[in-house]
């Protein structure tokens, strides 16, 4: 935001429920808006997602482990991965030997 430009707020004072209802009442308009109802045949019985006695901690449980699998299974390719690249590298080279001196003598 620079300093010439001034923020300006479009928002609105919404309808008190009272004078919605003396509106709809008086106009006898339908009622549009609320929540869908979640009809359910009894036979297919109360589906998880609605059943507010559903145990949700299992669910997102299920869901993670299969988050953490998918990441393990990233992290052991991309090992794979470095380890074809190291041999590709050491294949064609031999690790030089390195002399230390100690007191006068080379050891190997």
């Amino acid at each position: 935001m620079t300093r010439d430009h001034i923020a300006v707020n479009q928002s609105y004072e919404g309808e008190t429920i009272e004078a919605k209802v003396r509106r709809v009442v008086n106009n006898k308009e339908p009622i549009t808006d609320g929540a869908p109802l979640v009809y359910q045949e009894a036979k297919e019985g109360v589906q998880p997602a609605y059943d507010i006695r559903a145990d949700k901690w299992d669910i997102a449980t299920d869901a993670m482990d299969k988050v953490h699998q998918e990441t393990v299974a990233r992290r052991k390719a991309k090992v794979v991965n470095m380890e074809t690249k190291e041999e590709v590298k050491t294949e064609g080279t031999e690790t030089p030997k390195t002399e230390v001196k100690t007191e006068g003598r080379a050891k190997e």
